[in-house]
């Protein structure tokens, strides 16, 4: 027959002992740019579950996340000239935890069983408390009392010697006595003409006046190239065309980039995304913004609400069925 304190720590045992297995359904991938004004959205994405993921609820899962986020940005349209850009691209990472029906309803039992630990440990307290007794009655000690009408309380008198004065230690102050210090320095600088050099005649003019100017030969064509190729030439050769600048994005910061390993046992489920506009003709990030929510990656609800409220106040971004109405 189970106690009351091993009832307790069987409650216990049964509302902490959980254990957490974390899989990567979708892994980081690199980024990649296509025509048009918003890039294909990468997608990382961790499922959670008190027990073995199957490859089919992996599956499953990444599956949902991508079309949730695909669906999000398939209503939303962002202006070619955003913010001043010559040719604007908008480039969205997101970051999600999913979890198994399985861990939602074991956290739902954990919490359930933490609230009748806490009520078991109620009525224990209580009952312990009334089974201890009554009051707990204290009795003072009896104080004696002088003999007689009243006594007096005499001093004790005390012999106190008083301690000699010893002799003074002689003090000596310090003396100094002023000793003159002169320093001096001499310098002397023999000042000397200054002597102007004239330039000679033959420096100032090294050819005559009537001398022509010597020309440099030209250097002989090379056996492949003819005359008649280069008298055919209308001009100098067309520059290359300069190569796009490379467009980098910036890392993930807080709260887009959350720490997946740091998640507790009641942590539910969490989307983090993070926007970022470029200019494709000069590389400059124009704009960028990661925002947060306890929403399901795989739900597009969840992802268009999140996106919605990152864009706000936006106006090169806006719902692509308002911008189609006349």
């Amino acid at each position: 027959m189970l106690e009351g304190v091993q009832w307790i720590a069987l409650l216990t045992l049964f509302a902490f002992g959980c254990a957490t297995v974390r899989v990567t359904a979708l892994p980081e991938t690199e980024v990649v740019d296509a025509p048009g004004t918003i890039a294909p959205p990468v997608v990382e994405l961790w499922v959670e579950s008190s027990e073995g993921v199957s490859p089919a609820e992996s599956e499953r899962a990444a599956e949902a996340a991508q079309q949730a986020i695909s669906q999000a940005l398939s209503e939303l349209q962002v202006s070619a000239t955003a913010l001043g850009a010559a040719d604007a691209v908008l480039f969205v990472r997101e970051r999600g935890v999913a979890l198994t029906d399985a861990r939602s309803r074991q956290q739902t039992w954990a919490k359930l069983g933490i609230v009748a630990v806490v009520a078991t440990l109620i009525v224990a307290v209580v009952v312990s408390s009334r089974s201890g007794g009554g009051r707990n009655h204290f009795t003072r000690a009896a104080m004696p009392r002088a003999s007689g009408g009243g006594a007096t309380v005499r001093p004790i008198a005390r012999n106190v010697v008083p301690i000699p004065a010893g002799p003074r230690a002689p003090r000596f102050l310090p003396h100094y006595s002023p000793v003159p210090v002169f320093v001096s320095f001499n310098f002397f600088i023999p000042l000397q003409p200054l002597v102007v050099v004239p330039v000679p005649e033959d420096d100032a003019q090294p050819f005559p006046p009537d001398a022509p100017i010597p020309m440099i030969e030209a250097a002989p064509l090379p056996p492949g190239l003819e005359t008649e190729q280069l008298a055919t030439n209308d001009g100098p050769p067309a520059p290359a065309e300069a190569a796009p600048p490379p467009l980098e994005l910036p890392r993930l910061e807080p709260p887009a980039g959350f720490d997946v390993e740091n998640r507790g046992f009641f942590d539910g489920t969490q989307i983090g995304l993070q926007l970022d506009l470029l200019d494709r003709a000069t590389g400059e990030l124009l704009w960028s913004k990661p925002v947060a929510s306890d929403g399901n990656p795989c739900d597009p609800r969840d992802v268009g609400k999140l996106l919605a409220a990152a864009l706000d106040g936006q106006a090169w971004a806006r719902p692509a069925l308002r911008a189609e109405r006349p």
